[in-house]
């Protein structure tokens, strides 16, 4: 698979559903925080088995996190998502 031509997030996205295989987690809770600039999405994981908590944060632009967002709620439906808006500075 070549990776040249895909969007960042689509690779942000296989990313991140690699970690979860590799380490056998899954995810607990997504939180989106908006941004003038770029958003951020932060995902809270946990291993199968218990375990610490884990974050993994990703800085995308608004059309590659929508993209993004849609991935994730496709594939965890019942992932709890928060969304919090910054205020401008």
């Amino acid at each position: 698979m070549t990776l040249y031509n895909e969007d960042i997030a689509t690779i942000y996205y296989s990313y991140l559903t690699a970690i979860f295989a590799l380490e056998e987690s899954l995810p607990i809770k997504a939180l989106l925080i908006k941004n003038p600039q770029s958003d951020t999405v932060i995902i809270f994981r946990k291993k199968k088995n218990g375990g610490a908590i884990k974050t993994r944060r990703f800085v995308l632009d608004k059309a590659e996190r929508v993209f993004f967002m849609n991935s994730i709620s496709h594939d965890f439906p019942h992932l709890p998502m928060e969304v919090l808006e910054s205020e401008k500075a």
